[in-house]
């Protein structure tokens, strides 16, 4: 897609959208998200996909093309935001947060013609039709998230934490970045992308674009229950229920037993580890597919990276 082009919707009777962002090395992941989209698609709906990336190669775009061969109700489209993102020199947080995470600040910009965008990051498995999801009523808001599962847990002890440059009222109100569903029919009450990543550019948040939206969007934000965006370790859950409300503990509960979407959110992903919790929902999408090798070729790349690095470790450890 031309990268001056606005987004339009593909489906005549179809105005939502379901957005990712990644860089080249990480395609072989975002496509395993994919696949799990397609895996638990109702053939009544029509799924609109759009990839923000700058530098995705020929080969990694057939490969997740080749996922929606002969897939009628589905469309896949690669939009390059070079051109916009090229502009800004944002700061990255201890080198832990992706520039890429910053391309879902353009989502109301770059989309046209649409009346929901939802944009999923590309580290997470969905396990049922998303459309239970996007069908959700926005009324009023401008965004639905689900809570910072992590940010609820550290702040569960000492509720009186803040963060002081987002300046939330509400530690509950605090939501992840990482599912996020845009009402496009208020886009007029949408800071300009310029003043976000220009924000973005002065200030240098731990949690990079997630504190962003936070900071300008939170009193804005519809809280989605925690099964639509679930941390794949429990860890933390008795901190929760010794210190949080009963009705919050419930609510975490039922999603870790129920859960609509598995989300990976730290480093340690499935296809790198795959004795982390929950990571069966990772394999089991993708196994029996061309991604299944790769992400055993990921696997392996990170044992040889890594592995030499935790054997000094504990060989230091040992000798001071």
């Amino acid at each position: 897609m031309d990268k001056t082009e606005p987004i339009i919707p593909v489906f005549k009777d179809t105005k939502s959208s379901i957005v990712l962002a990644c860089n080249d090395d990480y395609a072989p992941f975002v496509a395993a998200t994919i696949l799990s989209i397609i895996n638990t698609s109702n053939i009544n709906n029509n799924y609109d996909i759009i990839v923000l990336s700058r530098d995705i190669s020929i080969n990694n775009k057939n490969l997740i093309y080749r996922l929606v061969d002969n897939k009628h109700n589905f469309s896949i489209r690669f939009y390059n935001v070079d051109s916009i993102m090229s502009k800004y020199v944002l700061n990255n947080y201890l080198s832990r947060i992706s520039v890429d995470g910053y391309y879902r600040l353009l989502i109301p910009y770059i989309l046209n013609g649409y009346t929901k965008a939802l944009y999923l990051d590309c580290d997470l498995i969905v396990l049922d039709d998303i459309y239970d999801l996007i069908n959700i009523d926005l009324t009023g808001y401008l965004l639905a998230a689900a809570q910072e599962y992590y940010w609820n847990i550290a702040t569960a002890r000492n509720p009186e934490r803040s963060i002081t440059k987002v300046n939330l009222l509400n530690r509950h109100q605090r939501f992840n970045s990482g599912v996020l569903l845009y009402n496009l029919e208020t886009t007029q009450d949408y800071f300009s992308y310029e003043i976000l990543l220009e924000y973005a550019m002065k200030n240098d948040y731990f949690a990079g674009d997630e504190d962003i939206l936070n900071k300008y969007y939170n009193d804005k934000t519809y809280i989605l229950h925690p099964k639509f965006n679930v941390w794949n370790r429990s860890f933390g859950m008795s901190t929760v229920k010794k210190y949080d409300s009963l009705q919050t503990y419930q609510k975490y509960l039922e999603a870790h037993n129920s859960p609509k979407i598995i989300h990976y959110m730290t480093e340690l992903k499935p296809w790198y580890y795959p004795s982390i919790e929950k990571s069966s929902y990772y394999w089991n999408t993708i196994r029996g597919t061309e991604l299944y090798n790769l992400a055993l070729q990921a696997q392996i790349l990170n044992i040889q990276k890594n592995y030499p690095r935790r054997l000094l470790t504990d060989i230091l450890e040992k000798v001071i």
